[in-house]
């Protein structure tokens, strides 16, 4: 009997309301909502940010499982934002549901590498969760957090209500939704992850994600100094030697015509040297490939001739050397930054021979701390461009009898 390979269970701890409502309190639900509203030392929180090693009302004691930290919409919690949190929980009056999203080994080590896919996942796919219990996602509070260091990874999710929103049937009184939610729903919910983790888009977006965070890392976090290190330094100096005094310096800019294929030389350096990072490039090919190829196909199926703009590889490559070009473009630019500071300090050649040789020292030890945000544009449009194919494919079957129109 095979396993699935996403499972979702979820719980809730009763407002103040249900627990009036009821004509015995039982000490379990008391103490339920104490752990999940916050109100003990190790709390809901605490565990989902970090774990706790004993007394937590989870019954984890012992499982010392690693957690990647608090996170929501928007990425991992600040120590200010969970304190927030904390104080949202303590005073809501709304259920607090608390889920455990969790996956085969196999699965999860494949599709789950970190909690950026896991916040990724949850971002899409909590909307229509949201609305199929019947409550709006606008007025829900949201964290979650991976645990990975255990045999099968997961997600524990736990959301709120803001305010009393839900109306039953002829009743204009709004309260906090009822706490229990359907196996419809759960059911539902679990499809549509499994869905999600293994749809080409999603695929691509990890792969892109892991590249551009791969070389984020060998830029802004090397250590010691190697042979390749000592290559890379050099290609970098001889880079922002030689980058555009005036005007917009970017990877794209008309004024680095000349420098783009010094930029791309140094991309190409660092994918061959980084064995995880050509591994994660390798990976992004394959997936580009196989999936141009099903779109060759189904143009086929169309009779649509001139295949080359629905096709996304060459331009999707373009576009990682483009955001690495830039992570590339950025560093060496604050390299000279840095340099043209230091420079204006000196009042001799020879000050200026030694201010030099610091800023070379400097180099790989402060110059490259750079944040990049790596924006989804062309993610979306890729998206966008998939749910087009889709659309005139469902239409051509529709057209041609093979299945009816909904």
């Amino acid at each position: 009997m095979s396993v699935p390979n996403v499972l979702v269970s979820i719980g809730y701890a009763p407002n103040n309301d249900t627990l009036n409502r009821l004509h015995t309190v039982k000490p379990k639900y008391l103490a339920e909502r104490k752990f999940y509203s916050c109100r003990q030392n190790n709390d809901i929180l605490k565990y989902v940010n970090r774990g706790i090693d004993e007394g937590d009302f989870l019954g984890y004691a012992g499982d010392k499982e690693k957690s990647s930290g608090i996170f929501g919409a928007n990425g991992l919690f600040t120590k200010k934002a969970i304190q927030d949190l904390r104080s949202m929980l303590r005073t809501t009056d709304s259920n607090i549901w608390h889920a455990v999203i969790s996956f085969t080994e196999n699965f999860g080590g494949k599709y789950m590498t970190s909690y950026k896919d896991a916040m990724e996942l949850l971002k899409a796919e909590l909307p229509n969760f949201f609305r199929d219990m019947g409550i709006s996602p606008d007025n829900v509070v949201w964290y979650a957090g991976l645990h990975e260091n255990t045999d099968n990874q997961h997600i524990h999710l736990g959301f709120f209500e803001k305010e009393p929103l839900f109306t039953r049937e002829n009743s204009k009184e709004k309260r906090y939704r009822f706490g229990t939610v359907g196996q419809d729903v759960l059911n539902a919910f679990r499809i549509k992850i499994e869905e999600r983790l293994t749809d080409a888009s999603f695929d691509l977006k990890r792969s892109r994600r892991n590249l551009t965070d791969t070389a984020h890392d060998t830029l802004f976090h090397l250590q010691g100094l190697n042979d390749y290190e000592r290559e890379l330094k050099k290609q970098l100096l001889a880079l922002y030697r030689a980058l555009p005094i005036d005007g917009r310096v970017s990877y794209g800019s008309k004024n680095m015509d000349a420098l783009r294929p010094q930029v791309n030389e140094i991309v190409n350096f660092i994918i061959k040297n980084n064995p995880n990072l050509k591994a994660d490039f390798d990976m992004l090919f394959s997936d580009l490939a196989r999936f141009d190829a099903n779109r060759k196909r189904i143009c086929e199926d169309q009779k649509i001739e001139d295949t080359s703009k629905y096709l996304i590889g060459e331009k999707y490559l373009t576009d990682i050397y483009r955001r690495l070009g830039d992570k590339v473009i950025k560093a060496a630019l604050h390299i000279k930054q840095k340099g043209d500071r230091e420079a204006k300090k000196c009042k001799t050649d020879l000050a200026k021979k030694r201010a030099d040789k610091r800023h070379r020292g400097y180099l790989l030890d402060k110059a490259l701390r750079i944040g990049a945000d790596v924006d989804d544009e062309a993610i979306n449009c890729f998206e966008e461009y998939r749910r087009r194919l889709a659309k005139a494919n469902y239409e051509r079957l529709v057209e041609e009898g093979v299945i009816e129109a909904e």
